[in-house]
């Protein structure tokens, strides 16, 4: 998978504190942000912008995309034990929990992320820990309590299991187009657009109304179904690329 990177400046050294760090540890949480739209990307902007709180983590992801916010060889505040091992000697990494995502998807990218750093930083599976470990909080909270259909038992299997389907995960990358709209249609889609921070790209034909090129989209996710079911239930013309 692509990691997309969105580092916190180094100048904001509340959160990103610049302590060197050589990993020992992959440390798994979960958001606890429910709230739709609370995915990955979310979360990296609000790294970005300035976190309220002292708190940093270096990878965010959900069920489509992976977003870095901090160097692995450097220190974030997530593991809530201070200078001990889980902050000092971990890479923290946020299962986005928004309810407008598919939770299962991002314990597997989750898990191919892992699989990906321990390869990178040679960490055995035995040193891939819950925050729970060093502060006691009750986090990854639905791995720990399988409340979603999957256990944390489950996603250590995905991280063993992940050298054997590495190569085969391979990501098609589709964008819609649609044309000929004027009127009413053409408001609904750019209303539905703009509610969703979705990209697109407006262009006006021979006959004097808009199409739009909307994209890109990950084949086969939540978001790109979520498309389709929108041009369908408007009776939309669109095709797929």
């Amino acid at each position: 998978m692509k990691i997309n990177q969105k580092f916190i400046p180094a100048s904001n050294t509340f959160t990103r504190p610049g302590i060197k760090m050589n990993p020992e540890y992959i440390t798994i949480h979960e958001t606890d942000n429910t709230a739709k739209g609370a995915n990955d990307e979310a979360h990296a902007r609000l790294q970005y912008n300035g976190n309220s709180r002292q708190a940093s983590w270096h990878f965010q992801v959900d069920d489509d995309s992976i977003y870095q916010s901090l160097p692995t060889n450097e220190v974030g505040w997530h593991a809530g034990d201070g200078n001990g091992p889980g902050n000092m000697k971990s890479i923290g990494i946020e299962i986005c929990v928004n309810s407008d995502g598919n939770f299962n998807n991002a314990v597997e990218n989750a898990a191919w992320l892992t699989h990906h750093l321990m390869n990178i930083f040679k960490i055995p599976i035995s040193n891939v820990v819950q925050h729970n470990r060093w502060s006691g909080k009750n986090c990854p909270r639905n791995l720990r309590s399988g409340s979603k259909g999957i256990s944390w038992n489950d996603f250590i299997t995905l991280v063993k299991s992940d050298i054997k389907t590495e190569v085969a995960k391979v990501e098609k990358k589709i964008s819609f187009y649609t044309g000929g709209y004027s009127g009413e249609s053409l408001l609904k889609i750019h209303n539905f657009l703009i509610q969703k921070g979705y990209y697109f790209k407006p262009s006006r034909n021979d006959g004097g109304s808009l199409s739009f090129e909307i994209g890109q989209f990950t084949e086969g996710t939540l978001k790109a179904k979520e498309m389709e079911n929108f041009l369908k239930g408007i009776n939309a013309w669109y095709q797929i690329k």
